[in-house]
């Protein structure tokens, strides 16, 4: 992740943190029994004889969320009591996140990148990017997961994709052909980050906007102009033109489906 990507979200975190989608509860569920049973980890007596413990299920697995944004996703894991190393390159996102992981004292942040977390070596049980895969080196982040996964561990890719029936594109910016070969592109990016054995699963993750949270939505993302841009008007104005067009008594509808990756030779 080189310092232009890293810088794309500064002054966003908060629209990001109000508007974004979090993720589905039956896939974070999901994660959790795609893990194997929790050996005696990192050094023990037991971990070296490669004997299961007892009763010690994924419920207390130890996660890396690489590029945790705001932590949307982090929140999920934190609520549920694992311990999770949490981190985030951009400033302004570390700040929310903070925020968003106060009352959890079991989630910990950290300032570092997808090619270099700065986690300890083995620290981890599962290795998950959610919605930020797109912006890293693949190579060197396949790397990275290797180094800071503990023997069986597993790596998650996880995404939310709108898959309502008219796509939430502006209709002055780029035409639905080149946002398509672009989500196509990053679809084949995914898989081949596994090898081509790739494991998919989807959940419904349906979000319902007002006016307000569907315009800070639309902000939230890299490319949206920030207030004072010569686009940010005519931005807006086409946001509120998309929510007039498709909104139903006050709120539009966006049928997210929430996304999970894995390797299926794991």
């Amino acid at each position: 992740m080189d310092n232009v990507n890293t810088e794309r979200f500064s002054g966003k975190a908060d629209v990001y943190a109000r508007a974004r989608p979090g993720y589905a509860a039956e896939a974070i569920d999901y994660i959790y029994r795609a893990l194997p049973p929790r050996r005696s980890l990192r050094g023990l007596a037991d971990a070296e004889r490669g004997r299961e413990l007892p009763g010690q299920a994924a419920d207390n697995a130890v996660f890396a969320d690489v590029g945790a944004g705001t932590g949307k996703f982090s929140e999920l894991i934190a609520r549920r009591g694992g311990e999770i190393f949490c981190v985030e390159p951009n400033g302004d996102m570390r700040t929310q996140l903070s925020l968003t992981l106060a009352a959890y004292p079991n989630a910990h942040i950290t300032d570092g990148t997808a090619e270099n977390t700065t986690l300890p070596d083995g620290c981890a049980d599962a290795v998950v990017c959610a919605q930020a895969f797109h912006w890293f080196d693949p190579d060197a982040y396949r790397r990275e997961c290797e180094r800071i996964l503990a023997p069986g561990g597993k790596i998650f890719i996880v995404y939310n994709s709108d898959r309502s029936v008219r796509g939430n594109e502006l209709d002055w910016c780029e035409s639905y052909a080149a946002h398509s070969a672009l989500r196509n592109e990053r679809e084949i990016a995914r898989r081949a980050f596994f090898g081509g054995y790739v494991l998919t699963a989807e959940f419904p993750n349906p979000v319902r906007y007002d006016r307000s949270g569907f315009a800070a939505f639309m902000l939230s993302h890299s490319g949206s102009p920030s207030d004072g841009d010569e686009h940010y008007a005519r931005f807006t104005g086409s946001v509120n033109a998309i929510f007039d067009r498709e909104s139903v008594g006050g709120l539009l509808v966006r049928e997210f489906v929430t996304t999970v990756y894995s390797d299926s030779r794991r």
